[in-house]
């Protein structure tokens, strides 16, 4: 793609931009012209290069992080090249309090243009209405609201962080985000259909039953503990979504990216392997008659 302006810069450059996007948040109109007009002598043209209108800190940030800007080495400070995660967008470490409202998928051997979808976008299940949710396929990642804990093991995960909150479980919807999201996840009464709903119950040591009596190899929990379980989850945790053709694709950068401590399957992080394993022995013990 040929730039009107430029995607490499020093850190000196990117600081500067930075400033110049603070204070043209708190300018006047006129103000504003004349601060886009500096980070255009920078040459960072964020309509033009990148189609952000009403460029923010955030904004800058993601390209950042997803590898479409590249820091480059100073040799007057001696800065080194920030290094990113080029498959991906922001992750940040469980310290960071970055809370966007909106993260762009990067190319993941497709363009932003071609899945014009590709916003996370947030579900609160305490307020927000499930109608919300796009009755599409697509991809989500369910994280622990602040201050909320996973139920406490032998064995403590590490997280990465996601909009500012502590990352659990990515999946993906097939065919709807809202029946696979919110419906199965949050108010099934089977943990035989869910794989969040399974780990969350054997993390909390609740007693497996037969989902039917055809087969024994799928379990659920009993009604009561179904039911506290669907409470507990919506008290505690937090939906992003996205819709996507290619969310198969997605989700292996995803849990490559964030290593979610739930996601067992296709997760090959060195990271929270001991955990993994620990979950996967507890979803597998015996059923009470």
């Amino acid at each position: 793609m040929l730039l009107k302006g430029k995607n490499t810069f020093t850190q000196i450059e990117i600081d500067q931009i930075f400033e110049l996007i603070k204070r043209r948040v708190k300018a006047s109109a006129s103000e504003q012209k004349k601060i886009r007009n500096e980070i255009r002598k920078i040459g960072f043209y964020g309509k033009d290069d990148w189609g952000i209108v009403n460029l923010q800190i955030e904004d800058l940030e993601l390209l950042i992080n997803v590898g479409k800007i590249e820091i480059i080495k100073d040799e007057k400070t001696n800065l080194t090249q920030s290094k990113v995660n080029k498959n991906w967008p922001l992750i940040v470490d469980s310290k960071s309090q970055i809370n966007t409202e909106r993260t762009s998928f990067s190319n993941v051997n497709f363009s932003v243009e071609q899945n014009c979808n590709n916003i996370f976008k947030s579900f609160d299940p305490l307020c927000n209405n499930d109608r919300e949710i796009d009755n599409k396929a697509g991809n989500y990642i369910i994280c622990l609201r602040k201050g909320s804990k996973l139920p406490k093991v032998d064995i403590n995960p590490i997280f990465k962080t996601f909009k500012g909150l502590e990352v659990i479980y990515t999946g993906i919807a097939s065919k709807s985000l809202r029946n696979r999201d919110y419906k199965q996840h949050f108010t099934g009464n089977n943990a035989g259909s869910s794989t969040l709903r399974k780990s969350l119950g054997s993390l909390f040591g609740y007693n497996k039953i037969l989902r039917d009596s055809k087969t024994k190899k799928r379990t659920k929990f009993n009604p009561e503990d179904e039911q506290k379980l669907s409470e507990w989850m919506k008290a505690n945790l937090i939906l992003y979504y996205s819709t996507s053709k290619d969310y198969l694709k997605i989700e292996e950068e995803l849990i490559k990216s964030l290593n979610p401590p739930l996601n067992i399957k296709d997760n090959y992080n060195i990271e929270n392997k001991e955990f993994r394993n620990l979950l996967s022995k507890l979803r597998k013990l015996s059923v009470v008659n």
